[in-house]
């Protein structure tokens, strides 16, 4: 039976250890669960808070970008100056920053800081293909984008945000249209990545956690910051989407994920305790509770060793037991905590004593749901102690229905908590969160320091609450239309005021983010103060539209108050221009000019006071706009501001100082383009200059029909497509020597032929074409043209063919070798020479003599011929014979119009001739048009003439034929007869034009 009885006692033992072993695992198992959460919720809310600081600072380069495009988008002739305070106000406060830089047409236009970058001014972005991937992705997207980590020039690790500046249009009434702009450029803001990141909390964060950055677009992945291959690990990750681009943050903890429990002694103890007392119990129930005095003594010291406050509860929720611990804990409480009494009548001895500084106010409520707490199976409880302590209550009900506890002082981890929200706070963005009926539920240290409001004042109400009553009502109807749309995006931003505590009005940008996960809702507000930014755009609008020095409008004034669709009349525009303006400003200096920019003004403002708005274009440009009573009254109105600015003057040091003013007027109707109105008074203004100035000329349609005669019409772009399209081809005309009628040479002359077969008269394309072909590839088809005549001529060897260089072609090192190897294949098929003619009218050119000079002397030395035309025309002729390698000068026609009567004529060209003599050079004679001039200059020995009389400019192949067949007087005659012709058809036109009336004002071809 003894042995029975202890088989029975040791399998009652196994039992019960067994199942406090099992009971063990479970709780550690849970416990570790519950840590491991922690631990991943912990790590969430880290990369949680990334994700909100990347968010953020992005942001604010997304919003300091904009708001320099928008500027610019704004004032697209902004100075450097401008930029320059511009940039400063955004990048003082963001160290981040490094340099920001304004691009137009593939160039930087302006840079910040100008002393550090200044290298950067003009560079061409489109020689570095990643750049011109770069802006053509902002340009066609139409929205900013953000480059990098990249090796920035100032030697580390940074980022680019390109942000594309579009100028606005305008609607016919009179608003701007944020739907319908015109690229013109982008602001590039450059910011170092190490800042950056600090800003976004990455190093201050990565003390305890491996933390990783990556960049994402649709075909690559860019490394930012940090291990890549933390992505491929069991990490928490977040993706940010932001309108320059998607990122996506990786965290993990540095020691690794959490496999077992840290610390899993206390509860091992606890079990051990629990077992102890569970085999102790049961062994005292064996003895008959001999030994339960003794048992229950070893059990309270087991008890009082444990760390942590403990307590058991019997099924009926009256205390069994409690360690010393558990009443250190509640000092207050303590005297109640004796075996028998009920968890409610401590609880209420506590609130009696102000034990539970939580339950202050509310002791009812707080013990209802302590109670009902202490009855569930919750993981834990926190409850703050008055002296401010916090604690982990941990219960758990035994199968008996008992109910044991610990208290877990966890102060330290509340601490650190408090810390993390401090630091949240201080961050210098306002930060607002609010619930599904828009209520803010927090916000930042940065509102109430920005603002002025409390937190208490604060939470618990609308958002709009501290809006003027035009911008609540505008944001609750954005609520509805753009933040709970389905299409909405995951960030939506929006521009409001909102009112201080004090009363001022203040810009903010919104970006909200609504966050929504079953029946949770939770709507993130990040706000940007832009209220300088904003002043700062309307001063610069009110600058810009009025003139600083003279007070009148602006041109951009002009362009916002007569913009077309707005002009309700048909009005008049006065363009005025000083004469000899520039010669004040030389010869008296600046503070003269101004002084009588001013004076001028007055007298504007003086003759608009009835009717009429005065307006400064810029420099010593003005203008009138005032109500049209047709041409008449508008030549009257223009002679009356030519005399009054004639009389208008100024002293400046005993001095008087007055200038004239040529103007050009024209009417604006309606419908017309106000653009297109002023470019032609500008013609009628700038004829008035070249008729001698100080006069008047209306743009109407007599005008603007001699212009359209004399090529004022005729474009760069048309220039341009006739040249690719192959519209523009060389004549030559032969250069004769009179005595034998024998050719020594030619003269190439460019001609343009039109679509429908007219010739244009070089004089209506001369000018532009030059400007055409100073760019590069022009250039190229010219010299193709060039090398194409000079083939064509291959079978007339033994002279020399002329060709008109512009300075611009040979003022450069290796121009020669250049223009040598544009004609060496087509010289190697021809025994010809080629003649550089240079013109006198084109040495007003600002070109490099020295180099000028030493590319003429490599070219003479490949064996070309220099030539100095239309010499006569221009100062210094002698000088440039003496400093230029010459070899023929081509006298003007000028020289010898009236050469058969006038003996002064005579005796100038006999001179210039022997000159020319003298100095061991050859003398050619221009626009020799009548037998005459022929004779005369023939008897004074000029026998090597140029022009009609001799010959039309004509076609290579039928010069060719001719000259073949000994033909040469015929097809002088028949090129006259063609001449003749041309003029014929010309004059016809010009008559069926005026007869039919044509009021429609010129389009140019």
């Amino acid at each position: 039976m003894k042995i029975l009885n202890s088989m029975v006692r040791l399998l009652t033992y196994s039992a019960v250890i067994c199942a406090t072993l099992g009971t063990v695992m479970f709780v550690e198992q849970g416990q570790l669960r519950t840590r491991q959460a922690e631990q991943k919720a912990e790590t969430n809310a880290i990369v949680d808070q990334l994700a909100r600081n990347l968010a953020t600072a992005l942001t604010r380069k997304t919003v300091a970008a904009a708001g320099i495009a928008q500027t610019v988008s704004l004032l697209p002739e902004i100075s450097q100056d401008q930029f320059a305070r511009i940039s400063n106000s955004v990048a003082s406060d963001d160290s981040s920053i490094v340099g920001i830089s304004l691009i137009h047409d593939w160039r930087i236009l302006h840079v910040y800081p100008l002393e550090e970058k200044k290298n950067l001014l003009g560079s061409d972005l489109r020689k570095t293909v990643g750049r011109v991937d770069a802006v053509n992705q902002v340009r066609r997207s139409g929205v900013g984008a953000i480059q990098g980590p990249i090796q920035l020039l100032v030697g580390v690790d940074g980022f680019v945000v390109r942000q594309p500046v579009f100028l606005p249009r305008v609607d016919p009434d009179g608003e701007t249209r944020n739907d319908s702009t015109d690229f013109w450029g982008l602001v590039s803001l450059v910011f170092a990545a190490k800042p950056f990141l600090d800003d976004v909390g990455v190093f201050s964060l990565s003390q305890e956690h491996d933390i990783a950055f990556r960049s994402l677009s649709d075909d690559a992945v860019t490394p930012v910051f940090g291990d890549l291959g933390l992505f491929e690990l069991d990490s928490a990750k977040r993706e940010v989407v932001l309108p320059l681009g998607a990122w996506e943050i990786a965290v993990s903890p540095s020691s690794g994920w959490m496999s077992k429990l840290p610390n899993a002694w206390p509860l091992r103890a606890v079990a051990t305790a629990a077992t102890i007392i569970l085999l102790m119990l049961l062994r005292d129930f064996l003895n008959l509770r001999e030994s339960q005095k003794r048992d229950g003594q070893r059990l309270k010291v087991a008890i009082d060793a444990m760390p942590d406050g403990f307590v058991l509860y019997d099924e009926n929720d009256r205390l069994v037991i409690c360690n010393e611990k558990y009443k250190e804990f509640y000092p207050k409480s303590a005297a109640a905590m004796k075996p028998g009494k009920s968890f409610k009548s401590i609880l209420e001895f506590g609130l009696a004593n102000g034990q539970y500084v939580e339950a202050v106010g509310r002791e009812q409520d707080w013990l209802a749901d302590r109670l009902e707490r202490h009855l569930s199976d919750e993981a834990f409880v926190e409850q703050e102690l008055d002296d401010g302590r916090w604690l982990r209550i941990i219960e758990r009900e035994a199968p008996d229905g008992s109910r044991a506890g610990l208290r877990v002082d966890v102060t330290e981890l509340k601490k650190n908590e408090k810390k993390l929200e401090v630091l949240l706070n201080r961050n210098p963005a306002i930060v607002m969160s609010q619930g599904r009926n828009w209520t803010i539920q927090t916000c930042s240290d940065a509102w109430t320091r920005q603002f002025g409001y409390s937190r208490e004042e604060t939470v618990g109400r609308d958002l709009t609450d501290f809006m003027p009553s035009e911008d609540a009502a505008k944001s609750k109807a954005f609520r509805e239309k753009d933040l709970l749309s389905e299409d909405a995006p995951s960030i939506v931003k929006n521009i409001l005021k909102i009112m201080t505590k004090a009363g001022e009005t203040r810009y903010v940008e919104l970006q909200s983010i609504v966050d929504t996960e079953g029946d949770e809702w939770l709507n993130l507000i990040a706000m940007t103060d832009i209220t300088p930014i904003i002043y700062a755009r309307k001063e610069l609008e009110r600058l810009v539209e009025n003139d600083e020095l003279t007070g009148l409008m602006s041109r951009r004034g002009l362009q916002r108050r007569h913009k077309d669709g707005r002009r309700k009349r048909d009005v008049g525009f006065f363009l005025i221009d000083l004469d000899y303006f520039k010669s004040v400003n030389d010869g008296y200096g600046h503070e003269a000019g101004d002084d009588l920019l001013k004076a001028v003004a007055c007298t504007l403002k003086r003759l608009t006071a009835v009717t009429g708005c005065p307006i400064r274009l810029g420099g010593e440009e003005f203008a009138v706009v005032r109500r049209w009573s047709g041409w008449q009254e508008a030549g009257e109105y223009a002679e009356a501001l030519r005399q009054a600015l004639e009389q208008t003057s100024i002293v400046f040091q005993g001095k008087l100082l007055k200038r004239t003013a040529s103007i050009g007027y024209i009417d604006v109707k309606t419908e017309d383009e106000l653009s297109t109105a002023m470019h032609l008074a500008d013609l009628a203004q700038r004829e008035a200059k070249s008729s001698g100035r100080n006069t008047c000329l209306p743009a109407n349609a007599n005008m603007l029909r001699k212009l359209e005669d004399q090529g004022a019409f005729v474009t760069n772009d048309q220039i341009q497509t006739a040249l690719e399209a192959g519209d523009f081809f060389y004549e030559v005309q032969p250069i004769v020597h009179a005595g034998n009628g024998q050719i020594t040479g030619f003269e190439a002359l460019m001609r343009w032929r039109m679509q429908d077969g007219e010739v244009v008269k070089p004089n209506r394309f001369i000018e532009r074409l030059y400007e055409v072909l100073r760019q590069p590839y022009f250039g190229m088809l010219r010299d193709r043209l060039r090398a194409d005549l000079v083939y064509e001529l291959s079978g007339l060897g033994g002279r020399y063919v002329g060709f008109n260089f512009i300075l611009e072609e040979i003022a450069y090192p290796g121009a020669a070798e250049r223009i040598r190897s544009s004609f060496e294949q087509a010289l190697k098929l021809s025994e010809l020479r080629i003649l550089i003619e240079i013109s006198e009218r084109a040495f007003h050119s600002r070109v490099d003599t020295g180099i000028l000079v030493d590319e003429l002397h490599k070219l003479r030395s490949y064996g070309f011929l220099i030539a100095l035309d239309d010499f006569g025309v221009a100062s210094s002729n002698i000088q440039r014979l003496q400093q230029f390698p010459i070899d023929i000068v081509k006298l003007d026609r000028s020289l010898i119009l009236d050469i058969t009567e006038s003996d002064r004529q005579r005796t100038t060209v006999r001179s210039i001739s022997r000159m020319i003599e003298n100095l061991g050079l050859s003398c050619i004679i221009e626009g020799v048009e009548t037998e005459q001039q022929a004779q005369v200059l023939q008897k004074m020995g000029l026998n090597v003439q140029q022009g009609f009389f001799h010959a039309v400019p004509s076609s290579p192949a039928r010069i060719a034929v001719a000259w073949s067949n000994n033909g040469w007087s015929k097809v002088q005659s028949e090129d006259r007869l063609r001449e003749k012709t041309i003029h014929r058809r010309i004059e016809e036109s010009k008559a069926n034009t005026l007869r039919a009336g044509r009021k429609a004002r010129p389009v140019a071809r």
